[in-house]
Protein backbone atom coordinates (compact mmCIF):
# COMPACT_ATOMS: atom_id res chain seq x y z
CA UNK A 1 0.00 0.00 0.00
CA UNK A 2 1.25 3.43 -1.20
CA UNK A 3 0.15 6.54 1.09
CA UNK A 4 0.66 10.28 -0.82
CA UNK A 5 -0.34 13.44 0.77
CA UNK A 6 -0.74 15.42 -1.66
CA UNK A 7 -1.48 19.27 -1.96
CA UNK A 8 -5.08 19.12 -1.61
CA UNK A 9 -5.31 15.53 0.02
CA UNK A 10 -4.16 11.85 0.21
CA UNK A 11 -4.27 8.83 -1.92
CA UNK A 12 -3.92 5.66 -0.90
CA UNK A 13 -2.99 3.49 -3.49
CA UNK A 14 -2.14 -0.56 -3.75
CA UNK A 15 -0.27 0.62 -6.84
CA UNK A 16 2.30 3.26 -7.62
CA UNK A 17 1.39 6.67 -7.09
CA UNK A 18 2.37 8.73 -10.89
CA UNK A 19 2.76 12.67 -10.85
CA UNK A 20 0.20 12.49 -13.46
CA UNK A 21 -2.56 10.27 -11.17
CA UNK A 22 -1.42 13.07 -7.93
CA UNK A 23 -2.07 16.04 -10.37
CA UNK A 24 -5.71 14.47 -11.07
CA UNK A 25 -6.56 13.23 -7.52
CA UNK A 26 -5.78 16.86 -6.90
CA UNK A 27 -8.40 18.53 -9.16
CA UNK A 28 -10.95 15.89 -8.00
CA UNK A 29 -10.96 17.05 -4.40
CA UNK A 30 -11.00 20.39 -5.56
CA UNK A 31 -14.25 19.45 -7.56
CA UNK A 32 -15.18 17.30 -4.49
CA UNK A 33 -15.06 20.34 -2.40
CA UNK A 34 -16.50 22.75 -4.70
CA UNK A 35 -19.35 20.25 -5.13
CA UNK A 36 -19.98 19.85 -1.50
CA UNK A 37 -20.25 23.46 -1.32
CA UNK A 38 -22.52 24.18 -3.77
CA UNK A 39 -24.96 21.35 -2.73
CA UNK A 40 -24.78 22.87 1.20
CA UNK A 41 -25.94 26.11 -0.60
CA UNK A 42 -28.77 24.62 -2.58
CA UNK A 43 -29.77 22.70 0.35
CA UNK A 44 -30.59 25.96 2.36
CA UNK A 45 -32.87 26.82 -0.46
CA UNK A 46 -35.37 24.18 -0.34
CA UNK A 47 -38.52 24.62 2.35
CA UNK A 48 -38.82 23.06 5.26
CA UNK A 49 -40.40 19.50 4.52
CA UNK A 50 -38.49 18.98 1.98
CA UNK A 51 -34.93 17.47 0.76
CA UNK A 52 -32.69 16.26 -1.77
CA UNK A 53 -33.85 12.60 -3.10
CA UNK A 54 -30.31 12.64 -5.41
CA UNK A 55 -28.97 13.44 -8.44
CA UNK A 56 -29.05 11.49 -11.02
CA UNK A 57 -28.03 11.52 -15.49
CA UNK A 58 -25.23 13.13 -15.80
CA UNK A 59 -25.88 15.78 -12.72
CA UNK A 60 -28.24 17.51 -14.97
CA UNK A 61 -31.89 16.16 -12.99
CA UNK A 62 -32.41 16.65 -9.52
CA UNK A 63 -35.54 15.05 -7.09
CA UNK A 64 -36.63 16.84 -4.27
CA UNK A 65 -39.29 14.84 -2.22
CA UNK A 66 -41.40 15.66 0.47
CA UNK A 67 -40.27 14.56 4.22
CA UNK A 68 -43.83 15.04 5.19
CA UNK A 69 -46.82 12.75 5.05
CA UNK A 70 -48.92 13.65 1.90
CA UNK A 71 -51.59 15.46 4.03
CA UNK A 72 -48.99 17.88 5.24
CA UNK A 73 -47.65 18.18 1.86
CA UNK A 74 -51.06 18.61 0.25
CA UNK A 75 -51.43 21.76 3.15
CA UNK A 76 -48.15 23.46 2.43
CA UNK A 77 -49.02 23.60 -1.51
CA UNK A 78 -52.19 25.22 -0.27
CA UNK A 79 -50.59 27.93 1.33
CA UNK A 80 -47.84 28.46 -0.82
CA UNK A 81 -49.03 28.12 -4.69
Amino acid sequence: MTKKDTTKGRIIAYCPISPEMEAAADECFAAFKALEEATTKFKATIPEGFAIKNFYGKGDLVIIHSTKDLEAEAKYWAEHS
